[in-house]
């Protein structure tokens, strides 16, 4: 059984290091000329999340109605989880 897992480590220390890194890589770079290039928009699409369009009906913005719902989310799956792990 030893040998058997000192040969299942040494070939997951062997994928795990140079080939894990080059795919890693290639698949990036791959995936950013495919979209064209889509990360320059990144900080574009940030801000506009996070500003208020002066021109939207009512006094929350999507991104505060986005927070909202995320935190009402995880708050009840912390409360089940809590609930289940006590049970």
């Amino acid at each position: 059984m030893e040998a058997f897992s000192n040969i299942v480590t040494a070939i997951d220390n062997w994928i795990w290091g140079l080939p894990m890194i080059v795919l890693l890589l290639g698949t990036h770079l791959f995936m950013t000329v495919r979209t064209g290039f889509i990360q320059r928009k990144t900080f574009t699409g940030i801000r506009l999340s996070v500003t208020k369009d002066p021109d939207s009906p009512g006094d929350v913005s999507q991104f505060q109605a986005l927070t909202t719902a995320l935190a009402s989310t995880i708050g009840t799956g912390n409360i089940v989880g809590v609930g289940t792990a006590v049970f």
